[in-house]
């Protein structure tokens, strides 16, 4: 189960994005459907392709790891967090691998 979902706005266009950090049970359940419904195109066709080679066995590794590789995609694509749902940023932050920048105020 997911730790936290933070709640992430892009400043420039005003776009609000919801990422869960953990365990992406949306992954082990829907497979590369899971990240078409978040607008993900590029995770969708990575692992839709890996899917196809390894006949699904590859969601039993990225449930573990896409949700993680999901915020830090956002955060590349300049979003900035807005809010969090329970936990802190330091924990949510070590769970991503890096610093989870903030808008001002949140």
């Amino acid at each position: 189960m997911a730790f936290t979902l933070v709640t992430f706005r892009n400043p420039d266009t005003g776009v609000l994005k919801k990422a869960p950090i953990g365990f992406s049970w949306s992954v082990f359940v829907f497979g590369f459907i899971a990240p078409l419904f978040r607008g993900d195109i590029k995770w969708a066709v990575i692992m839709f392709i890996l899917a196809c080679f390894t006949g699904g066995l590859t969601n039993l590794v990225l449930m573990f790891t896409y949700n993680r590789w999901y915020a830090c995609d956002l955060i590349d694509a300049g979003y900035q967090a807005l809010s969090i749902t329970k936990g802190d940023w330091s924990t949510a932050s070590k769970k991503i691998g890096m610093e989870i920048p903030r808008l001002e105020g949140a």
